[in-house]
């Protein structure tokens, strides 16, 4: 169910792009440049700063969080896991977060963001989607 983010909330999961949109496979291929990996990670981090501000007692699950994402994509490059595995802790992370923000500044959902959009939808939770920081208030 969408809506605002509300004025209370204890644990907030933050769906980002981090690889970007493959608007085609000549793009980027299977994998992002590293430049797109970086941007949308910085991108996560100020929105996850400025969430915290707001709500300085709440957990805030960030996985575009540059230091968790570099962690990510070497288990993913050395074959230890796979997308699939990845999105299916998130969505396990989701089932226990009270609130859930879109950050979809790429306008498109992209794979991944997609999977935890049909997660939260499935299961009825609380979301909204933003396009810009700017729209946290």
């Amino acid at each position: 169910m969408q809506g605002k983010i509300p004025t209370t909330v204890s644990s907030i999961y933050i769906s980002c792009p981090i690889r970007g949109i493959r608007v085609t496979p000549e793009m980027y291929g299977t994998t992002a440049a590293t430049e797109i990996v970086e941007q949308n990670c910085k991108m996560a981090d100020e929105l996850q700063t400025k969430l915290k501000s707001m709500f300085p007692n709440a957990t805030i699950h960030n996985p575009g969080n540059p230091d968790l994402e570099r962690f990510v994509q070497e288990a993913v490059r050395s074959g230890t896991l796979k997308e699939k595995d990845i999105l299916n802790i998130d969505c396990n992370i989701i089932s226990n977060s009270e609130f859930v923000i879109f950050f979809n500044h790429e306008t498109l959902f992209g794979r991944g963001m997609l999977v935890e959009y049909n997660y939260v939808v499935a299961n009825n939770k609380p979301f909204t989607v933003i396009a810009s920081i700017t729209e946290v208030r």
